[in-house]
C-alpha cells in the first residue's frame, strides 16, 4: 500500500503543480514582498501569509481530485483495482507536498527579493514606537508551505465526506476563518489558540489601544514581542493535524485496525502539540516606557 500511494501521490502532486491556478496564487505573494515598505507588511509575508491564496486553491484542487472518480463515473472501476480506495485517498494526501514543495520555492525567492538582516526595522502603530521587528526564523519560513499540506489534506476530507452539494460552502469556510484571522489577529491580544490556526505570525500583542475609529487618530498596538520559540512546535502540529486529516479522509471508507492505528497515534499527537504550545507561548507583558 505504502508504495502505491507514493506513485499515487508523485502523480497527483505532478498534476497539481502543473496547474497554473498554483502558480498564479503564489504572484501575490513575490508582489507583496516586492512592494511592502514597512516591517509589520515584511513580517507578515515571509511568515507564509502571502501563501493564503495557495493554500485555497490547493483546498479546491484536491477535493476535486478526490471527486474525479464521481465526476467521470469510474468509481465502479477504480474500486476493483488492488490498491484500493483507501490507498488512492492516502495518495491524494501526500500529492499536497507537491505544492507545498512549489510554494518552498516561491517563499525563498520572496525572502531573496525582502532579503532580511537580523532585524527587518522598527514597527508602526505600536504603543511603543520603534519595537525592532526580528527575521522571522527558520521554522517561520517552512510554514507557509506546511500550512499548504494541511489545507490540502483539509480539502480531502471535505471531499470524501460531505455530499457534492455541500462542498462548496465547506471549502469556504476555513479560508473565511483564516482570512478573518489576518484581518484581526491582534484584536483580543495572544492566547494559546492563535496556534491551532495553520498560519501564526508570532506577535505578542494586547489588542489596540484606543476607540480605533475614525475619530481616534492614536489608535496603536500593544505589543511586547515576538514568539520565537512555539514557531517550532507548530511546525510538528502542523505535520499531525495533515496526519489527522488524511487518516480521516480514508476512515470514511476504509475502517481495519491499522488505521484506527494511525488516527489515534496522530490524534495524541496533536493534543501533545497544543498542549507543549500553550506551555510555551510568549505571553504579554506591559512594557513601560521609561
Amino acid at each position: 500500500m505504502t508504495n502505491v500511494a507514493v506513485i499515487l501521490a508523485e502523480l497527483e502532486g505532478r498534476r497539481l503543480v502543473r496547474n497554473p491556478i498554483i502558480w498564479l496564487s503564489m504572484i501575490p505573494a513575490v508582489l507583496w514582498a516586492a512592494l511592502v515598505d514597512n516591517a509589520d507588511d515584511t513580517h507578515f509575508v515571509l511568515t507564509g501569509y502571502g501563501l493564503i491564496f495557495t493554500c485555497f486553491a490547493v483546498t479546491v484542487l484536491v477535493a476535486m481530485a478526490a471527486r474525479r472518480s464521481r465526476f467521470n463515473h469510474t468509481g465502479p472501476l477504480l474500486d476493483v483495482l488492488p490498491s484500493g480506495s483507501s490507498t488512492r485517498t492516502v495518495g491524494l494526501g501526500l500529492a499536497g507536498v507537491a505544492p507545498a514543495c512549489a510554494a518552498l520555492v516561491a517563499t525563498t525567492v520572496v525572502w531573496i527579493v525582502v532579503w532580511p538582516s537580523t532585524s527587518l526595522g522598527t514597527s508602526t502603530q505600536t504603543v511603543n514606537s520603534g519595537v525592532d521587528v526580528p527575521r522571522p526564523n527558520f521554522a517561520q519560513f517552512l510554514q507557509g508551505p506546511l500550512a499548504i499540506v494541511v489545507f490540502g489534506a483539509l480539502g480531502l476530507v471535505l471531499a470524501r465526506w460531505l455530499p457534492g452539494w455541500l462542498i462548496g460552502a465547506a471549502l469556504a469556510f476555513p479560508m473565511l476563518i483564516q482570512f478573518l484571522w489576518f484581518g484581526g489577529w491582534h484584536a483580543e491580544g495572544s492566547h494559546a489558540y492563535v496556534w491551532l490556526v495553520p498560519l501564526a505570525t508570532g506577535w505578542v500583542t494586547d489588542g489596540w489601544t484606543g476607540a480605533c475609529d475614525n475619530t481616534d487618530a492614536n489608535c496603536d498596538l500593544a505589543l511586547s514581542g515576538f514568539d520565537q520559540t512555539t514557531p517550532w512546535l507548530h511546525l510538528g502540529y502542523l505535520v499531525a493535524l495533515a496526519t489527522t486529516l488524511i487518516a480521516i479522509a480514508v476512515l470514511r471508507r476504509h475502517r481495519d485496525r491499522r488505521t484506527w492505528m494511525v488516527f489515534g497515534a496522530a490524534l495524541a499527537s496533536v493534543a501533545v502539540f497544543v498542549v507543549a504550545q500553550w506551555v510555551v507561548y510568549e505571553r504579554f507583558e506591559l512594557v513601560v516606557a521609561r
